[in-house]
């Protein structure tokens, strides 16, 4: 779920689709948001955990045992 894509204060946040109303909520997704869903959003998970850039050590083990 991508919130204000393209714009400076962009925000995403990643999911599964059995947990995306949970994950939104908690995250406060707010209007305007767009979904990219399956083969896109994968490479994009995967792509970012080769560059390093999710975060926390504790972050990337919890998106790694999502997409495993």
């Amino acid at each position: 779920m991508i919130e204000n894509a393209s714009l400076p204060h962009q925000r995403e946040c990643r999911s599964l689709l059995s947990a995306m109303e949970q994950d939104a909520e908690a995250f406060e997704l707010k209007s305007p948001a767009i979904l990219v869903i399956g083969r896109v959003a994968a490479h994009a998970q995967q792509h970012l955990l080769a560059q390093d850039l999710c975060g926390s050590e504790p972050a990337r083990e919890s998106i790694k045992s999502r997409y495993r």
